[in-house]
């Protein structure tokens, strides 16, 4: 007669694999994948259209969004208090990539690119339901192309400054400037740029050229100052360096093209190295409230990792999993905004894109 064995897995084997799937997927907080769409009630923008590349924030914590792919489209998200959806806004006319979408007052100013050209379009910002479980009323106004910066030149980013009135954008050879309210484009100086831009603490627009040197716009005289500064070491000019503006602080971090983080100070014009990533690029980081420096870093398969500016420590947190509302594994992310309440909202930049909410760990 045949006996039939039956092993049962080890205490020790099951903490191995623990420890493993531990130190693969995040591990502190909790991470939430949204899809482009109000559940059961809007379709989804198409997978292969919906690399999110771009987000900004309004001042009362809603949240709008530029994607890539095969088509670029424009999208909005409410997911504070009563609500939690994401409206697609509409297709960016002839365009396949976003890399900026820019919050006014009253108005959102989207940067797109077709194969060759940027163009500039501006959407009147709708009114949003405040009770997603009981009435849904979306309003969303049409999407006006108010021009192109530069012939034949793509646009690389664009913020809005301090007062959100206008928005300082880059090509490759310029500098432009879009007033959002009379909805012109004027053209500032020529530059070769490269990378983002970033809102400093008191106003003033940075951004990067060829040559590892910072341009800035000074808001008071309303020009642009080049080659004043220079940034450290040399890992820059693949356009890969990514910015983040602490409000805490007044102070501005800047990554490099091989994940060594810096914290420049406006005022001292010094770059302090403060922290080394697990791997580069960094691709996209923000700041809560609470000072902690969040962030995704690597290729292909990117791990988010956490700045503690109080204990001096940078830690790996794990890749993204998220097994609340989608059931997804997330790989690239393009972009990140802080939510009304201190959350980190990133754009995964990937086919069949989400809206990833991040709730860090609450700090003792």
């Amino acid at each position: 007669m045949n006996e039939t064995k039956i092993e049962f897995l080890s205490d020790e084997w099951w903490h191995e694999y623990e420890a493993v799937q531990l130190g693969t997927f995040i591990n502190e907080g909790l991470i939430i994948a949204l899809p482009l769409c109000f559940p059961e009630l809007t379709v989804p923008i198409p997978a292969a259209e919906s690399c999110i590349t771009s987000l900004d924030v309004t001042d009362d914590g809603v949240i709008y969004g530029g994607t890539s792919g095969s088509a670029s489209h424009a999208f909005v998200a409410r997911v504070h208090s009563v609500s939690g959806h994401v409206l697609d806004l509409g297709k960016l006319d002839d365009c396949i990539s976003c890399p900026a979408i820019v919050c006014g007052k009253n108005n959102v100013i989207i940067c797109a690119n077709n194969n060759d050209t940027g163009k500039i379009f501006i959407q009147k910002m709708g009114s949003m339901p405040g009770d997603d479980i009981q009435e849904c009323v979306f309003v969303k106004y049409p999407i006006e192309n108010i021009g192109v910066p530069i012939k034949n030149e793509q646009i690389l980013h664009a913020v809005a400054d301090k007062n959100r009135n206008f928005i300082i954008g880059t090509t490759p050879n310029y500098i432009f400037k879009v007033d959002i309210d009379k909805k012109e484009i004027s053209i500032l100086s020529e530059a070769k740029n490269i990378g983002k831009l970033v809102l400093g603490s008191n106003g003033t627009i940075y951004g990067m050229e060829e040559d590892n040197s910072l341009w800035k716009y000074d808001s008071t005289m309303g020009n642009i100052i080049r080659k004043e500064i220079f940034l450290p070491g040399e890992h820059w000019n693949n356009g890969t360096s990514c910015w983040t503006r602490d409000p805490n602080s007044n102070g501005l971090y800047i990554a490099d093209s091989h994940g060594q983080i810096y914290h420049f100070t406006e005022k001292d014009k010094y770059f302090t190295p403060i922290a080394k990533c697990m791997s580069g690029p960094v691709t996209t980081m923000s700041v809560t409230f609470d000072g902690r420096l969040f962030g995704f870093c690597g290729e292909g398969i990117s791990s988010l990792f956490c700045y503690n500016p109080k204990t001096k420590t940078l830690k790996n947190l794990g890749c993204a999993a998220s097994t609340i509302g989608k059931r997804r594994l997330g790989y690239i992310f393009g972009d990140s905004v802080v939510g009304r309440d201190g959350y980190i909202v990133f754009g995964e930049n990937d086919n069949f894109g989400h809206l990833w909410l991040y709730f860090p760990r609450i700090m003792g």
